[in-house]
């Protein structure tokens, strides 16, 4: 768990892994005049309820009214959702939406594979609030799902249709295949290139018809198959995700204009 104080740096809190419950102590070395906003991110892959809050004698809540921002809809798999990572703000999407003062929604979902319903998520925000949508989707496509390169090609073609009937105009950058250990699929025993080619041509043909706001983020040069940057061989780590991030924040200022 982190709590950062006046958007300063996230002070870490462990809680181990087979915890029923936890106390959660944040500190309040400041007077009871003074006007102090904490945010307290919650770790992926948790749902934690809280019960309980105590403040020292003196002490009162605020009302707080969250700043306007534009919605940053990050859809994809595990990568995106933050398996490998024991913090949330250690993920590209918060580190995305912090330095481009956009408010995450992640949408991210373990073993997500391209799909229809991926895309209806997107309906729950209004046109005119999201700011920008991002997908990284087809490693489970390609190493478990069985799929082909032309089947896959089908079906990320229908999920950006999907997308732009409900969001039309947003910047919607794909982010293609992350590099892995793996270099062949364990079912079909297909390379991943043909899976990557898929999606820089899908987002070709939508460019040529006229969609000059969706983009493909050459994302498979950002990082490597290095137990440094994936420790797993699938999930970017810390220094795997924060090189995600600092190569999609310069790809969104340079072409988005974010």
């Amino acid at each position: 768990i982190g709590v950062s104080r006046n958007g300063r740096s996230f002070d870490r809190t462990e809680i181990p892994l087979d915890a029923k419950t936890t106390i959660l102590h944040i500190k309040a070395d400041v007077g009871p005049e003074d006007r102090v906003e904490y945010r307290v991110v919650l770790p992926p892959w948790a749902n934690p309820i809280l019960t309980d809050l105590s403040l020292p004698v003196g002490h009162k809540l605020g009302a707080f009214t969250p700043p306007r921002r534009g919605a940053y809809l990050a859809l994809g798999d595990s990568i995106t959702h933050g398996s490998g990572l024991e913090a949330s703000y250690e993920g590209y999407p918060w580190q995305v939406a912090q330095a481009l003062s956009l408010e995450l929604f992640n949408l991210g979902s373990g073993g997500a594979r391209v799909a229809p319903t991926l895309a209806r998520s997107t309906a729950d925000w209004r046109p005119e609030s999201v700011s920008l949508i991002t997908t990284l989707f087809g490693y489970n496509d390609w190493m478990s799902g069985g799929k082909t390169a032309a089947e896959f090609k089908e079906d990320y073609t229908q999920l950006l249709s999907l997308i732009r009937r409900r969001h039309p105009h947003a910047p919607l950058v794909c982010l293609n295949l992350l590099q892995t250990s793996k270099v062949v699929s364990c079912r079909s025993g297909l390379p991943v290139d043909g899976f990557r080619s898929a999606i820089r041509e899908v987002v070709a043909d939508r460019r040529s018809m006229g969609d000059t706001n969706i983009f493909v983020a050459p994302s498979e040069t950002w990082t490597t198959s290095a137990p440094i940057h994936v420790p797993d061989g699938v999930h970017p780590g810390p220094e795997g995700s924060s090189l995600v991030a600092s190569h999609l924040i310069s790809f969104l200022r340079s072409n988005v204009g974010l």
